[in-house]
């Protein structure tokens, strides 16, 4: 009946591309998940912060600018199919 939160969670996340100097491109973040459904619709808030980096040792200074600071998700689950969207 009632909204509910179905998810909350926290995490250290690293990205790399895997590469070597001077192709390599990576960023630490920590991001947080909040989730609540109602019925058969569920919602998820996904946000994060980049943990700086010294100027000199930054290979990435523009990822927060390319990836932005967060995603929206949504689905409706309707007879055993799960329809999804999300924003960025």
């Amino acid at each position: 009946m009632g909204t509910k939160t179905a998810i909350y969670k926290r995490r250290f996340d690293h990205q790399s591309n895997g590469r070597s100097v001077p192709l390599s491109r990576s960023w630490n973040r920590i991001v947080a998940n909040f989730g609540v459904e109602k019925d058969n619709f569920g919602l998820l808030f996904k946000t994060w912060y980049r943990i700086p980096e010294d100027e000199t040792s930054d290979d990435n200074p523009d990822i927060s600018r390319y990836m932005g600071y967060g995603e929206l998700w949504g689905a409706v689950l309707e007879e055993a199919t799960v329809c999804r969207d999300a924003a960025q």
